[in-house]
């Protein structure tokens, strides 16, 4: 559903949706503190640059139901 490249990244990720639906996409830290949020709508494609070097989750939410999560790695 959602793509993240490059993964491990040196600071810049694009994260881009393979959905026609709206999809939130949240980052958290691993405090599960949220680092960074979107809507994703309609295949579009977002940039995330302000990571700071470490390892992070990421969730994605399709109408209030996680489908899909993974880990980040900011090198």
């Amino acid at each position: 559903i959602v793509r993240l490249y490059p993964n491990p990244s040196y600071g810049k990720i694009s994260v881009s949706a393979s959905s026609s639906s709206s999809l939130h996409f949240y980052i958290f830290d691993l405090e599960g503190t949220l680092v960074y949020q979107a809507v994703l709508n309609n295949k579009e494609k977002k940039t995330i640059e302000h990571l700071k070097k470490g390892t992070y989750m990421y969730d994605v939410f399709e109408k209030d139901e996680s489908i899909e999560e993974g880990k980040i790695i900011i090198k």
